[in-house]
């Protein structure tokens, strides 16, 4: 029957070896549930971390684009009131068109 071997230090010179039978011992643990609880972990942190960030960049920009609002709303310019805009559209006037020769 196999069985774990403990040590108690009792002082420098003094170590109190036991054994430790297999109905006392803690039982083995199970390689595919700890690397899976360790994945699952990460993703579960991968996860919030992505979603606090999201919420952050929502918040900021909904803050930003109120403030550009109320900035258009202070503007006292109107926009299609330019004094030095001037349109480029012309009309020319062919002096031979219409003229009966």
């Amino acid at each position: 029957m196999p069985y774990y071997v403990t040590f108690n230090v009792l002082s420098l010179a003094k170590v109190n070896p036991s054994k430790c039978y297999p109905q006392y011992c803690p039982s083995e643990m199970k390689a595919l549930l700890v690397i899976l609880g360790v994945i699952g972990a990460v993703l579960a942190v991968a996860l919030a971390l992505l979603l606090i960030w999201r919420v952050l960049a929502t918040v900021q920009d909904r803050r930003a684009f109120a403030k550009f609002e109320k900035e258009q709303q202070k503007a006292k310019c109107v926009m299609a009131e330019n004094p030095i805009f001037k349109p480029t559209t012309t009309t020319f006037m062919n002096p031979m068109y219409g003229v009966k020769t």
